[in-house]
């Protein structure tokens, strides 16, 4: 089944044999992410939760709308994102996700968004609570389900903004390209709602070309923003400027923090 481009709802008093539309919505996420696969579609996340138990795989062009605080979507995956946006290096996602809440659950890994290989995504005005970890200074060596956002091999065009998250976001081999950016991390508030034992991070990136990280408000992280490259790596084009980075440390002692 192919949908033509337009607005679908999942609420979870629906039915995944229901059409889709305002007055007959699915059930659950992982069926809307299956049907609406077509550039243009909107996934309209209706008030209440909904429980995902395996990733949900966002095609091309397919955003993800809701209510805000309401629209809850609740991790019980316990090493992996809760969508994933993947692509072959260079595809434009033309894609955003914005005004729902991602609960991790307390999972002991996995992260709520991993954007590997697309362009042009942006992801606004949404929650994401409860990650038990969601910015390890030391990398746990389990690939790309650490950080509460993850972005790797972009080709430019990822906004991050009016966003609350209860952890950090990581970026990998991102460079502009055609755009302005490769990566915007704006207005947003960054960190844990207290300071914990284990040093964790707001933003972690390594070889980037054009970020720009504006208007943050960073807490309760023992580093805001770690800039990373190696000798095949490149940092260039960043600009940093009027964020607020309230209480930097751990509470262990043993570690002094920085901004």
């Amino acid at each position: 089944l192919q949908l033509n481009a337009g607005y679908y709802y999942v609420s979870p008093n629906g039915n995944d044999a229901n059409s889709g539309s305002f007055s007959s919505p699915w059930k659950t996420l992982s069926h809307a992410c299956t049907v609406a696969n077509t550039p243009g579609n909107i996934i309209f996340v209706n008030e209440g939760n909904y429980y995902v138990v395996q990733s949900l795989y966002l095609s091309v062009g397919v955003s993800i709308e809701g209510e805000g605080l309401t629209s809850r979507i609740i991790s019980n995956i316990p090493d992996a994102p809760v969508f994933i946006l993947e692509s072959p290096n260079g595809t434009d996602g033309s894609q955003h996700i914005s005004g729902i809440q991602i609960d991790g659950n307390n999972q002991p890994l996995g992260n709520a968004i991993l954007i590997k290989g697309r362009s042009n995504v942006k992801i606004s005005k949404s929650f994401f609570t409860n990650f038990k970890l969601g910015a390890p200074y030391y990398s746990l060596g389990t690939h790309y389900n650490e950080y509460v956002i993850e972005i790797i091999n972009s080709s430019g065009g990822v906004e991050i903004d009016h966003n609350e998250i209860d952890g950090g976001i990581r970026a990998f081999y991102c460079h502009k390209n055609e755009y302005e950016y490769a990566l915007q991390i704006h207005h947003n508030r960054i960190g844990k709602a207290s300071m914990g034992a284990e040093p964790e991070v707001g933003i972690y990136v390594c070889d980037i070309d054009g970020l720009e990280v504006k208007n943050n408000y960073f807490r309760n992280l023992a580093t805001q923003i770690i800039l990373s490259s190696y000798a095949s790596t490149k940092l260039m084009n960043i600009f940093i400027f009027n964020n607020v980075m309230f209480n930097i440390g751990v509470t262990s002692g043993d570690w002094y923090g920085s901004g």
